[in-house]
């Protein structure tokens, strides 16, 4: 219990960002720059690889590009397709790094049942394709759990990972509110550990 412990601040922060963004569109805009601007150091602060670092930038581009539309600084015309496609590369990026059958098994399930994204009236909504989207997103949730507590690539936060994971489950059945969040907070967890001096950091 030790990392929860070391790292209580990086959850209160995630959930106050994340509060803010539930009123405050333009959070998430912010963040999301933030962590472009800033990610290309972690090849030198904790020596990430460039296949890592194009992982971080597949969130980071798609998550920049959403909040633009969320908050009308551009209208991108097949930003619904764009945004499901870009949902599937970041889980196909995953599979790259699991050799368990039954979990990729599951990554790719969850790749070909990923619901359609529907950006209107400022609001993302989610149209079942092939399962109910509230299945897919338990089941998501629960494959990407398995991924991020047997990858070793993710031991360093494995916790925040998890509440990257299920911060994003929590909300959608509160809010209605899945995508933006998970961007959201994987850009937050992006900058924590450029920062993060326990484990190289800054």
């Amino acid at each position: 219990m030790d990392i929860i412990k070391n790292e209580f601040y990086v959850f209160i922060s995630m959930i106050i960002v994340t509060v803010v963004l539930l009123f405050e569109n333009i959070t998430g805009l912010f963040i999301s720059i933030f962590a472009f601007l800033t990610s290309w150091y972690m090849r030198f602060s904790d020596n990430y690889s460039y296949a890592t670092l194009f992982k971080i930038y597949l969130v980071i581009i798609p998550t920049i590009i959403l909040f633009l539309n969320l908050n009308n600084l551009i209208k991108m015309k097949h930003i619904n397709f764009f945004l499901r496609i870009s949902t599937q590369l970041n889980i196909i990026a995953l599979i790259f790094t699991e050799n368990n059958f039954l979990i990729i098994c599951g990554l790719l399930i969850s790749i070909l049942t990923t619901p359609y994204f529907i950006l209107k009236n400022n609001k993302i909504t989610m149209k079942a394709n092939i399962i109910n989207t509230s299945i897919w997103v338990i089941m998501t949730a629960i494959v990407l759990t398995f991924n991020y507590t047997t990858y070793s690539g993710w031991n360093e936060h494995k916790y925040i990972a998890l509440f990257c994971i299920w911060g994003p489950t929590i909300t959608y059945f509160l809010f209605n509110r899945y995508l933006s969040v998970r961007g959201l907070l994987l850009c937050s967890w992006f900058l924590f550990d450029l920062i993060d001096k326990k484990n190289i950091g800054f």
